[in-house]
């Protein structure tokens, strides 16, 4: 695993359980992103050896934006200018965080995190809507911090081939981790959260959206965008008219919540409803189109 939202020398703020270590800063003297990830830290002559994922940079700009919009349901909204993708934090018996973003910009979402009361190192999982880099580089950090993590078999068996080709694009590679819960279509028990499982491809071959039906929330990842707009089918493994045949999957679920991979929340069956049905239009003009 490696450590990419601080660096050796940074000025550096906890942000982790410790509560006489809240707020402190200090600087760091050594990295060690090895199986066992720590970093030492000086707190003004007080050495320290801690958990990456409770250190931030001291001047770390929170662009993750937070909304609890039900008992148990976070919402972390990306703000920033750089591409990145939401999160989405389910409570249960344990924690469960969907989709972390980019790992050099999860300094980020670790103090939005702080901020609403979640520790970072203390995920019972996380979960993947699908493969793409945006959306997973950071699930090899919540993994290395002990929790399990989740995705369609699909999606990564094409990681392994053809969709590993999107890493290696921009420069990085697929990130290592031990896929244990299977996110296949059906219902899925995890961290005393029962989901229900969607295979929705088109943006990706097993991109997978979310539903909880305690809150009726609706994760949907890459597949729908708020005010009408859908996901890119033009990456290794795409296809607009397979993604326009996922949209069946939503017919007669009625989320309260939709929370999508980009973009703002939105709430209310009708604003929900109106929202997906408007990417299926739009989405169905492109596929029909005489000039695709």
């Amino acid at each position: 695993m490696r450590i990419s939202w601080i660096d050796d020398g940074d000025d550096v703020r906890y942000v982790g359980p410790d509560e006489t270590l809240a707020g402190r800063t200090g600087k760091v003297t050594r990295l060690d992103s090895g199986q066992d990830p720590s970093v030492e830290v000086d707190l003004d002559g007080d050495k320290r050896t801690l958990a990456p994922w409770h250190l931030v940079r001291a001047g770390e700009k929170e662009m993750h934006a937070h909304e609890k919009l039900a008992e148990g349901l976070h919402f972390f909204e990306w703000r920033g200018f750089e591409n990145n993708c939401n999160a989405v934090v389910l409570e249960g018996e344990g924690t469960v965080v969907i989709d972390p973003g980019h790992a050099h910009l999860l300094g980020s979402l670790f103090s939005a995190m702080a901020g609403a009361g979640l520790d970072p190192g203390g995920f019972a999982a996380v979960l993947l809507t699908h493969g793409h880099p945006d959306h997973i580089e950071g699930a090899e950090v919540f993994h290395a911090a002990g929790a399990s993590v989740g995705m369609n078999p699909d999606e990564w068996a094409s990681l392994k081939g053809e969709g590993g080709m999107l890493f290696r694009f921009f420069g990085s590679e697929v990130p290592e981790m031990d896929v244990t819960i299977d996110l296949a279509p059906g219902s899925v028990e995890v961290a005393g959260l029962t989901l229900d499982v969607m295979h929705t491809p088109g943006h990706s071959p097993g991109s997978v959206c979310l539903f909880w039906p305690r809150t009726r929330a609706l994760v949907v990842g890459d597949v729908v965008f708020p005010g009408g707009a859908f996901g890119r089918c033009d990456f290794p493994g795409g296809s607009y008219k397979i993604l326009l045949e996922s949209f069946v999957k939503f017919d007669g679920l009625s989320p309260e919540y939709l929370l999508s991979g980009h973009g703002p929340s939105v709430s209310g069956r009708a604003d929900v409803s109106d929202s997906i049905q408007s990417s299926r239009s739009n989405l169905r003009t492109v596929v029909f189109s005489p000039w695709s």
